[in-house]
């Protein structure tokens, strides 16, 4: 080599620099011939995959492909030489990226970018040149993403979070906790059982808690009494940490990163706990925008009741922990006249007005639901108890009496009354069916001269 004709007069003229540059270079280099032969690779290469180099030199790098890849990629390889040995520029120059997978030595798959294919004409070189890097931690971003779109649990996209910050080299270990608004919190998901019983909240404050978000680094030795004495006994020596909160920090995740070597300089594990953090935001954003979007689902837009498919979960909720459960199927008589008369906005002041006091009129842990129009509905949970043949009586009675007291609306007093149902929620009988039977309860007392409530089953005492 001359330093003259290579036009870089300042470069090393001694072949060997370049040599061993190249084998000790830190990313990954492989360079494979046309037949798919590998004709070199650097020592970098055979750390990522255990390989020796009498096993790699000469081989076929499809040997080395992850079955399900192997098809793809040597068509691929195919048309890349084919278009090389057809277009000298694309050969000489032209660069292109491949994500694929490898088999280490022991069998393990190891998720890849390879990026490269110039040399192919260069006489010197003979073959396409890729550089190659490790890309499990995109690979495992996008599980994180797919599983948002999907709607996974937070416990398993947290997992996915905890393998990111575990990946080697950092020798992490992580734990992600959840903290509650009320102080409540738990773990989520974890790498080492070191994690468990790690103080989240403590009276003296650790540096996790609070509203503090980005990734920090905490000295160990100055942590409360309680949070330092576990994290050495578990073997740690350094940590990070990180936040993410939900838009309305109802809920937060807390992300604890520990090493058992100190990380100097910290600035790698520092980024993967950041890339942790902005997945966990992510993740609490999407939960957050799915749990409004299922509250405006269920909720009645004009009184903010729970709507029909409110009914249904509440009351499927209910049979999940208890049979003992009344409907109160309630529909306002001749409620048509009212809007005839005075027209829709006095109709729905008149049913803002039913919905406010048929939550009065009932008891606390009680549901009330407007279905449709005139037609609301009380689920009486008797799953604290307390729920017989007369308490259900009385509060059916009482529905009946407060919806017949005169309504006030911008000097107008009207007369309201109202038809209620009663059906028990029977173990063998379906959600429908108690819709039904109230229904049906409800048509007997309106059938009656309404103003009054028919009970269809009520539960023996």
């Amino acid at each position: 080599m001359t330093t003259e004709s290579s036009g870089y007069p300042q470069l090393q003229e001694n072949p060997e620099f370049y040599r061993s540059v190249l084998d000790h270079l830190p990313t990954p280099v492989i360079v494979v011939k046309a037949d798919g032969n590998i004709i070199y690779c650097n020592e970098a290469m055979v750390e990522l995959t255990g390989w020796t180099l009498d096993e790699a030199l000469g081989e076929s790098l499809f040997r080395y492909l992850h079955p399900e890849d192997a098809q793809w990629v040597l068509a691929a390889f195919a048309n890349l030489v084919e278009s090389a040995e057809a277009d000298t520029d694309l050969g000489a120059g032209e660069w292109s990226s491949l994500r694929l997978r490898v088999l280490a030595r022991d069998g393990t798959v190891i998720p890849i970018e390879a990026t490269g294919g110039a040399g192919l004409i260069d006489p010197v070189v003979g073959g396409f040149m890729y550089s190659v890097r490790p890309a499990r931690i995109e690979e495992l971003f996008d599980d994180v993403f797919a599983g948002v779109a999907a709607g996974d649990s937070i416990e398993s996209l947290m997992r996915v979070v905890v393998d990111i910050v575990t990946l080697p080299p950092l020798g992490l270990e992580a734990a992600v906790f959840e903290q509650r608004a009320d102080g409540s919190d738990r773990l989520v998901a974890s790498s080492n059982p070191g994690f468990y019983g790690l103080p989240v909240n403590c009276t003296d404050f650790v540096p996790w808690a609070g509203l503090r978000t980005a990734a920090a680094r905490a000295d160990i030795d100055t942590l409360p009494s309680k949070a330092r004495e576990h994290l050495l006994a578990a073997g740690f020596r350094d940590c990070f940490h990180a936040g993410a909160h939900a838009p309305d920090v109802s809920s937060t995740l807390r992300l604890v990163a520990c090493t058992s070597r100190r990380s100097d300089p910290p600035v790698g594990s520092m980024q993967r706990v950041e890339r942790a953090r902005e997945l966990m935001s992510v993740v609490l954003l999407k939960a957050h925008n799915d749990s409004l979007l299922e509250h405006a689902a269920t909720l009645d837009d004009l009184t903010g009741l729970p709507n029909r498919l409110g009914l249904t979960r509440c009351l499927e909720q209910v049979k999940t922990s208890s049979d003992d459960c009344t409907l109160l199927f309630v529909d306002i008589d001749d409620f048509k006249r009212v809007n005839d008369l005075h027209g829709h906005f006095v109709g729905d002041r008149v049913l803002a007005t039913v919905s406010d006091r048929l939550r009065r009129a009932v008891r606390a842990d009680d549901t009330v639901t407007r279905l449709h129009g005139d037609e609301f509905a009380v689920v009486l949970d008797g799953s604290t108890g307390g729920l017989t043949p007369d308490t259900v009586r009385r509060l059916a009675a009482r529905v009946v009496n407060m919806l017949a007291e005169p309504v006030q609306i911008d000097g107008l007093t009207l007369q309201v009354s109202a038809s209620v149902g009663v059906a028990h929620l029977d173990g063998d009988r379906d959600v429908e069916s108690l819709l039904g039977r109230a229904d049906e309860a409800m048509y007997a007392a309106k059938r009656a001269g309404g103003d009054r409530h028919h009970i269809a089953a009520v539960h023996a005492a």
